[in-house]
């Protein structure tokens, strides 16, 4: 997330196509192993490419062995991972240190304007990880490439500025309406679990301190309930992983239907671990969240042969309240509440267990 977001600001710096270039190449390079980073860009008035890759004459020489991969790439406009091109039927038979290869047809509103590609001189270099980070940014790429060639044609050709600049707007606002999606997925992928689509841990985090504030200021009490599916690794073992999170997407919308109010929030806390956030709730009204809780993932029914409490799915909750003081942390609830789940799954799992952070804790 953090990568995407720094290559889409880098970009977007750039106004000419040779500096776009180069801030693309390195910032590929902070994130992929690569010998060398290539670009073609198709002509559609001469349907032709054109290699662009400031390179020496030994590179050019090494190029040339994969034109008619580049060629192929651009026709069917689809990526490719190529393990050894001298494998490969269009390869042709010419001194070339390339061994493997990673190739992306570039595509502006069905337009397509090139092919950007990577290139290893080791064979089966790159992996599943390199090919989806990859596809990933190539959209981003070829706005930033469609903007910056309607630039330079800007400048080439100041006596049709007027049309010229009309166009650049217009694909301008393209690319911002490009960047903007990517930094709504960036927002989503920072608030969201990607698994359960529930909140995640650093969210938690942060609206758990801003409700300590909140219920600090009017000396109201706040609860936690941390959630822990009982023997989960017994139910992976024995269904299967992508079982597994079937079960913890399940999991995780039975958890959600319970809560009544827009204050209390759900949130993935770690592996099969959930929690709920209740702000302006005492012990009793937490233990009535827990209760529906265990009632709603019973009538669900969710088949557990491994399981030694039940037949059925079960979870363990620890409950931790307090009222906020000036000498708290909200770590300190997190610390009660996890010791209430400890006694719950110490005493055989399948229920709740509740402590407060009174005064005379510290």
């Amino acid at each position: 997330m953090v990568f995407l977001s720094q290559f889409a600001n880098a970009m977007a710096t750039c106004t000419g196509l040779h500096e776009l270039i180069e801030v693309i190449r390195a910032q590929i390079r902070q994130v992929i192993s690569v010998d060398e980073i290539f670009l073609y860009l198709y002509d559609q008035n001469q349907d032709s490419l054109t290699p662009f890759l400031y390179k020496t004459e030994d590179s050019l020489q090494d190029f040339k062995a994969i034109e008619k991969i580049i060629e192929r790439v651009l026709k069917f406009h689809q990526v490719e991972v190529i393990d050894d091109i001298q494998k490969d039927q269009d390869y042709l038979n010419q001194p070339s240190r390339i061994r493997s290869l990673l190739c992306y047809s570039l595509t502006v509103q069905n337009s397509i304007i090139g092919v950007l590609g990577l290139a290893h001189y080791q064979a089966k270099h790159f992996d599943s990880s390199d090919l989806n980070l990859f596809s990933t940014v190539t959209g981003q790429v070829a706005a930033a490439i469609r903007t910056a060639q309607y630039y330079e044609t800007i400048k080439n050709y100041s006596q049709t500025l007027e049309i010229r600049v009309k166009e650049r707007t217009m694909e301008l606002e393209f690319a911002k309406q490009q960047l903007e999606q990517v930094n709504q997925q960036l927002k989503h992928l920072a608030i969201y679990d990607e698994l359960t689509q529930i909140p995640n841990r650093r969210y938690f985090t942060s609206y758990l301190e801003q409700e300590w504030r909140q219920c600090l200021r009017q000396k109201s009490p706040i609860s936690l309930i941390l959630c822990d599916v009982d023997y989960f690794k017994n139910y992976n073992d024995l269904y299967g992983h992508q079982m597994g999170d079937k079960c913890l997407q399940s999991v995780a919308k039975i958890i959600q239907n319970t809560l009544k109010r827009p204050s209390d929030v759900l949130a993935r806390y770690g592996g099969e671990e959930f929690i709920v956030i209740l702000p302006y709730t005492d012990q009793p009204g937490a233990d009535t969240v827990a209760q529906r809780i265990h009632h709603h993932l019973a009538e669900a029914k969710i088949s557990h042969a491994d399981s030694p409490t039940s037949r059925y799915l079960t979870i363990s909750l620890g409950i931790g309240t307090t009222v906020p003081l000036l000498h708290y942390h909200p770590s300190d609830l997190i610390k009660i509440a996890d010791q209430a789940l400890y006694a719950a799954k110490g005493a055989g799992r399948n229920q709740t267990r509740a402590k407060i952070l009174s005064f005379q804790c510290s």
